[in-house]
Formats: C-alpha cells, structure tokens, sequence
C-alpha cells in the first residue's frame, strides 16, 4: 500500500509543478501580450485557438514550461530529462507509423459519420496559411502533453508498480486534466481514457516518445483543422464545415469527435492494434530512483503480457 501512496505523493508533486511553471512561464507572458492587443481575458480563456500566432507562443512557452517542470521534480527525485525518451535513432519508422494511426483513425470515423449520413460537409473558406499554422501550434501541445503524460507519469508509476497500472494511471490523470473542457460528456471522459491507453501503449513498451507525439499532432490536426471536428471542445479555423444530422451521441457534439460512440469503438480498435504492433520487449532505460527507499528499483518492474 505504501508504495501507491508514495506514487500518488510524486504524482502531485510533479503536478503542482507543471501548473506554476505553465502559469509563470506562459500563462504570465501571454495574459500581458494579450491585454496589449486588447485580448480580453475571457476571450483568451474561452478559446486562445482563434488568435493562433498567439496560441503558438502559448503553447512553445507551455513545452519549456513542462520540460522546466520535469526538470525540477528530476531535481528533486532523480532522473533526466532525456531519458523520457526524446532520442530519435532508430525511431522516424515509428514517428511515421504514429502519423499514421493518427490520420488513419481519425479519417476512419469521419468516413464513418458520412456514409451514414450523421454528418453532411461543405468545403470552407479558410486560407491554407490559416490552416497550417496549426500544424506546429499541435505539434506543441503533442510535445507538452506527450512529455507530462506519457513520459514523465508513467516513469514514476513504473518506479512503484507494473505497466498495467502505470498505464492506466497515467491515462485516468490525462482525462481528468481535460474535465472541464467545453462540451465534455461521460462519453468523451472515456475518449480520453482511451486515447491516454492509445497513445501509451507504445510508450509502455518501447520508452519512447515520437509514436504518441506523432498520433497526438495527427489525430487533432486532422480532426480540428481539415476535418472541422472541435478538438475536445476547442474549436478552429476549418477546410472542411460540418453539419450534423444526428444526435451529439454520434457526432460528439460541442466536444467533437472524441465524444462520440463511433470514437469508443475506433479507440478501442485502435489500441489493440497499437498493443499487437508494439508489444516486442523494449530497450532497457533506466527508471530515475525514488527517494522513498522502501519502493527505490534500479529498472521498471517485469510484468507479463496483457491477456
């Protein structure tokens, strides 16, 4: 019981780091550039998405933010930065292959929507530049997210318990860091459960983190921008308008795709598919020790496969 508690005691610490170094080194910056260009603050709190060069410095300051964090709790725990699992040798396949699930799965339940007639489109008015500039704006917030989640909760879950467990706390925390976004449902908290699950997947296994960055930048630039999804409850310029026929169940609603039914089931096809692609047993990088001497381990714990 003991070594839960001292995860769930470095799980907060960490997260009480990432919150004051995003506040001190983004959100302080972007609340006085904003307030020069007579940005209100509940526009930019509503959504920061239709201001997108100002979305962008946000989100590059949020990235040295939560690598500043990680940083710091490594400081105080042990560890380094990069050992959570930037290194790209031997790993553009894989960056490519994340591309890849992210588009795919994505295009896959768009399809979905419009063979059935739940969703009819029209092609939009927004210039390319418009839409590009989002490419890196996500490729931000995969790098910020991806590090936090991915990297840095389930190295110190694994550091007290099995890749089940560290998979699955790691994904739980993730959803809850979405909780109060616009639109969100019962459905899209299990969305988010299980895109945390798809996305570290991989991570479980190869300890590295250009897969889910990948699928991360992908699955919300290709739902938000060109598909005109909202990205869990934010919503951008579009190349493609949407007009739903059906009930929010369906389409997602004000959350977008991630709240919908179709999105469980791509989710849940999708991880499997991730598990069986991934599952080859890992390099071995080591786990920074715990200053909790009673659950201190040299390398993650050995668990037998999922069933």
């Amino acid at each position: 019981m003991m070594k839960y508690l001292y995860c769930f005691l470095e799980l907060l610490v960490l997260l009480i780091l990432w919150f004051l170094s995003i506040g001190i080194i983004a959100g302080i910056p972007i609340y006085i550039i904003a307030t020069a260009n007579s940005i209100s603050e509940t526009e930019m709190l509503d959504n920061l998405m239709q201001h997108p060069w100002l979305a962008l410095i946000f989100n590059i300051l949020s990235v040295v933010a939560t690598l500043f964090a990680v940083y710091l709790f490594y400081a105080m725990f042990g560890g380094k930065v990069k050992d959570l699992g930037f290194s790209l040798r031997g790993r553009v396949k894989d960056f490519g292959w994340g591309a890849l699930y992210g588009t795919g799965t994505m295009l896959l339940g768009f399809l979905v929507l419009l063979t059935f007639g739940i969703i009819t489109i029209e092609w939009g008015s927004t210039a390319l530049a418009d839409i590009l500039i989002f490419l890196p704006i996500f490729f931000c917030v995969a790098v910020m997210e991806e590090a936090l989640s991915r990297g840095a909760m389930i190295n110190i879950c694994l550091k007290h318990s099995n890749k089940a467990v560290a998979l699955i706390v790691s994904s739980l925390i993730f959803a809850v860091m979405h909780i109060m976004n616009t639109g969100i449902s019962w459905i899209g908290c299990c969305n988010l459960l299980l895109a945390g699950l798809f996305m570290g997947m991989y991570y479980i296994y190869q300890r590295n983190l250009w897969f889910p960055i990948a699928l991360h930048l992908t699955w919300n630039f290709v739902q938000g921008p060109v598909l005109g999804f909202a990205v869990s409850g934010t919503t951008t310029p579009q190349m493609i308008i949407q007009h739903p026929n059906g009930a929010a169940l369906w389409t997602g609603g004000e959350f977008g795709f991630e709240g919908s039914l179709v999105g469980v089931i791509i989710l849940c096809a999708a991880t499997i598919a991730v598990y069986f692609h991934f599952r080859r047993k890992p390099a071995p990088i080591p786990i920074p020790l715990s200053i909790f001497p009673e659950s201190s381990v040299q390398s993650p714990p050995e668990a037998p496969d999922y069933p």
